[in-house]
């Protein structure tokens, strides 16, 4: 989940993990700076704060990062519908025809993510997750 406010973007170190498990391509100054993150089960869900523009800019052009004040306002049986229009993308992508095809795995890859985090957000609306929402972040204010 990422949160922008104030010219400082906020991102969970959960989604930014996602980032190395799955090898997306990035700036190699941003791939080693995330390889520093000290990552836990008992920190997984704080956020991480970013102020360069490269930075910004980067994880903003992420499709599959949700943004919070994007669905923030969005119920979960939306959230639900949402995520089944995801993986019925997601299962045409999956046949033998498509193993072979890099664009199909990048987009498989793109979607699989967002799933992923759609999931997450979901789970922190039901109160499964135990997100701390920086308190800067509160205010509407961007």
């Amino acid at each position: 989940m990422k949160i922008f406010r104030n010219n400082i973007l906020y991102v969970q170190k959960r989604d930014l993990n996602y980032l190395l498990i799955f090898n997306i391509d990035m700036p190699p100054i941003l791939k080693e700076n995330l390889k520093r993150i000290d990552l836990t089960d008992n920190n997984k869900n704080d956020f991480i704060r970013f102020r360069t523009k490269e930075e910004i800019n980067y994880y903003n052009s992420l499709p599959w990062l949700i943004d919070y004040d994007e669905y923030s306002e969005t119920d979960e049986i939306e959230l639900l519908e949402i995520g089944n229009v995801i993986g019925q993308k997601l299962k045409t992508i999956t046949n033998k025809d498509n193993y072979n095809n890099k664009e199909k795995l990048k987009e498989y890859k793109i979607l699989a993510l967002k799933l992923q985090t759609l999931r997450d957000f979901f789970w922190y609306k039901r109160g499964f997750i135990n997100t701390q929402i920086p308190l800067e972040c509160l205010s509407r204010n961007k």
